[in-house]
């Protein structure tokens, strides 16, 4: 009984969306590092999310979300109750003072460390230190 909608947005589209937003809900069962979290935060759109891969540190470092609180089963996969993200849902979509407050931190965070051209820096920092052999191994 469940219904799927396959959309491939054209990068100019996706970002439009992300920045006519007011919430952004990401409930995914299982993730590494979920970028689009990051992506939100730019658009200036706070987010809602579960604790999955590093979503609880996203939101952190970027000021941008809120987590509500899910379950990991014994396969590792996270699992959110219905209900209770609902209820995260109303409360921030009733709340337009918090979702201002978390979308603009979001913008200033990401204009701050998170650009593309902030993180390659610090790669090429990196880089430049292990050549010039600043970079000791452990």
């Amino acid at each position: 009984g469940k219904s799927v909608m396959l959309t491939d947005l054209p990068r100019p589209s996706l970002i439009n969306a992300f920045m006519a937003a007011d919430l952004f809900v990401f409930a995914s069962n299982v993730e590494y590092s979920p970028l689009v979290l990051f992506e939100s935060a730019a658009a200036g759109t706070p987010f809602l999310t579960v604790p999955v891969g590093n979503a609880e540190e996203i939101a952190q470092w970027t000021g941008a979300g809120v987590v509500c609180p899910a379950e990991r089963d014994a396969k590792g996969y996270t699992r959110v109750d219905p209900n209770e993200l609902a209820k995260f849902m109303s409360r921030l979509a009733k709340d337009e003072v918090l979702r201002k407050r978390l979308g603009v931190s979001g913008k200033q965070s990401w204009q701050r460390k998170f650009t593309w051209e902030k993180i390659s820096g610090e790669y090429e920092k990196i880089f430049l230190q292990l050549m010039s052999g600043r970079v000791h191994k452990t």
